[in-house]
């Protein structure tokens, strides 16, 4: 079975609360330390919580950044 899993505006498939990528890339530019930390986490629950569910793969946001350009993408992109 696989999930479009993640966080913020639009519907979500996920089983739990996580934020949004955008959020992720704003903690990066003021704590480097705390946001990696934050980011493993965000991996390791969003991948416990879909294989609980019995999703095994997951069209979660991983390389989309934001520039600006796209209102689409909105807050489920990294910060540029």
């Amino acid at each position: 079975m696989k999930a479009d899993a993640y966080s913020g505006s639009a519907p979500t498939a996920s089983p739990c609360y996580l934020p949004v990528p955008g959020k992720l890339g704003v903690l990066w530019d003021r704590d480097v330390l705390t946001a990696t930390k934050v980011a493993t986490a965000f991996g390791y629950v969003l991948a416990s919580e879909l294989r609980a569910c019995g999703i095994d793969m997951s069209f979660t946001s991983v390389l989309d950044l934001n520039y600006g350009q796209s209102q689409v993408i909105g807050d489920h992109a990294f910060v540029a």
